[in-house]
Order: C-alpha cells, then sequence, then structure tokens
C-alpha cells in the first residue's frame, strides 16, 4: 500500500516518510524533501550504511552563494547531490527529531567550536567526554561527518535573516577547520 498525492513528484510507501532537509556544498545550498524509511534518523542519515551516492532532493531549491550568482533560488522538481560534494546536512528546523545524544550519560560535556568549512561557519557544540580536548576527541573520531548539536549556520551571501539555528547539524571533517577558541 502506498501513499501518492498529486501534487508531490514522489511515492511515500508504508514504511516510509519525506522529509525537507538542507544541504551545503562548496559554494551553494539546497533544500527540498528526502524519502528515507521510516525508522531512518534522516539527521544522521549520511551516517549511516543507509547513506545514498547520490542525496536525492525532491521540489529542490538551490542557491549559489558564489560570485555575482543571482540571491534567488533555482527551482527543481529533483536534484541530485553527490554525497562526496555534502559539506553539511541536517533537518530544516520546523522537522523535531529525537536527540542524538542522551545528556543523562555521566562524564560527558558539550564543547563550543566554530567550524569554517567554505564560507560556511557552522557554530556548534560537541558531544565528549569531560576527559577529552577538542584535539583528542578529533584524533580518535574517524566517521566523514562530524556531529555538531546546539548549531548556528552563516555564510556571507546567505539571504535575510542570514543565518539558521537549529538543534543538530552534521559537517564533512575533510572540509572543515575546527577552532575550539576565539581570539579577539
Amino acid at each position: 500500500m502506498s501513499n501518492t498525492s498529486s501534487k508531490k513528484p514522489y511515492t511515500v510507501n508504508v514504511d516510509e516518510k519525506a522529509t525537507p532537509v538542507m544541504v551545503y556544498t562548496a559554494n551553494e545550498m539546497s533544500w527540498g524533501e528526502v524519502v528515507t524509511k521510516q525508522k531512518i534518523r534522516v539527521g544522521a542519515w549520511l551516517l549511516t550504511d543507509m547513506a545514498p551516492a547520490y542525496v536525492r532532493l525532491f521540489l529542490a531549491q538551490h542557491l549559489m552563494l558564489s560570485g555575482d550568482a543571482p540571491n534567488r533560488p533555482l527551482r527543481f522538481t529533483q536534484l541530485f547531490v553527490p554525497i562526496e560534494q555534502v559539506i553539511g546536512f541536517h533537518v530544516m528546523p520546523s522537522v523535531k527529531e529525537p536527540l542524538y545524544y542522551d545528556p543523562n550519560i555521566p562524564g560527558r560535556k558539550m564543547e563550543a567550536v566554530t567550524v569554517f568549512s567554505g564560507l560556511f561557519q557552522f557554530k556548534g557544540h560537541l558531544f565528549m567526554s569531560t576527559k577529552s580536548t577538542v584535539d583528542q576527541f578529533l584524533d580518535v573520531s574517524r566517521e566523514n561527518f562530524i556531529q555538531l548539536f546546539d548549531v548556528e549556520i552563516t555564510h556571507p551571501k546567505m539571504p535575510p535573516p542570514g543565518k539558521f539555528r537549529l538543534p543538530y547539524a552534521i559537517v564533512r571533517r575533510s572540509t572543515a577547520l575546527i577552532t575550539s577558541m576565539t581570539v579577539t
């Protein structure tokens, strides 16, 4: 049995769901809906074995943030973003997912960091051992994406309001410059 809406360019089966997400590449941001299995926590989807080769966005909007690109999004029925080009990913702020960590685990802390990836700036927190430092955390963890909590995302060419605030986002490790201190 499937639920098909005449307004949507996709079919959602009973074991699936559609979720609005935002995808960042080096000089662009795109948003739209992804279709996944019901049990997937979409915000962490790209961390799993179920991650696709391409993030397939339905009802996509694509905004180029470099050079003299127009400051309005292009619209597409579908947009395929190669996973290798994804530098950041999160569900849209209106989506509520369960916490990605247990705040009651003893011996854990939230460590404030700023992550720069291209011209995007992700201010957030790493969830780590109280006995660990940021450099130790980064040396030990080997995932392709870094998980950030309580995140604020900005870009100098992002249209108003110019930033997103959300509980969780992931950033590709290989594109990330990370700071744990701000020097003024």
